[in-house]
């Protein structure tokens, strides 16, 4: 049994091999991918199969634009509730609300940093235009699938820039 993946790779290598698709993505948007995150498999493969079904084309030695993919961690702050205190005349206090213990107030909730994995992409035009762009998507977690998720909604932002147009 085959991985939905593989399927994907399959029916992807089939269609280019196919006279009347080769010459149907001639204008199609080329892309040189340029560097991709390890993720312990060939995500820069899978990063390709989504391009070609997305419409660009691969095209190493003239591309017009250069792609690059990247994964890091970040802090982020999330909002977390106040601990149990004493608040002075009201007796105990749960988190929620302003209280006020000894005098001074406390938040009813409180921020704390927390680590996040956030993919990036660059994207890079050469030639009479030069062009340059940054997109980036938080992951949701840190799994394979959250990896996926994150390239593809970064995918589906990628626009093809007007760079064979000449000067418009």
């Amino acid at each position: 049994m085959g991985s939905k993946r593989y399927d994907w790779l399959l029916l992807a290598g089939l269609l280019a091999g196919l006279p009347g698709v080769a010459a149907a993505d001639s204008g199609a948007p080329t892309y040189a991918l340029r560097c991709a995150p390890s993720a312990g498999y060939q995500f820069g493969e899978w990063i390709k199969t989504r391009l070609a079904l997305r419409g660009w084309r691969e095209d190493n030695a003239h591309p017009a634009v250069s792609l690059c993919f990247g994964l890091q961690s970040e802090t982020a702050w999330r909002s977390v509730p106040a601990p149990t205190v004493y608040g002075g005349y009201g007796g105990w206090r749960g988190g929620g609300g302003w209280g006020y213990g000894a005098g001074l107030g406390y938040p009813g909730d409180y921020r704390e940093p927390v680590r996040v994995g956030v993919m990036t992409l660059r994207v890079t035009g050469g030639g009479a235009s030069p062009m340059s762009s940054d997109d980036r998507q938080t992951l949701a977690g840190d799994g394979r699938q959250d990896m996926e998720d994150a390239a593809t909604a970064l995918i589906e932002r990628l626009q093809w820039p007007s760079l064979n147009r000449g000067a418009d």
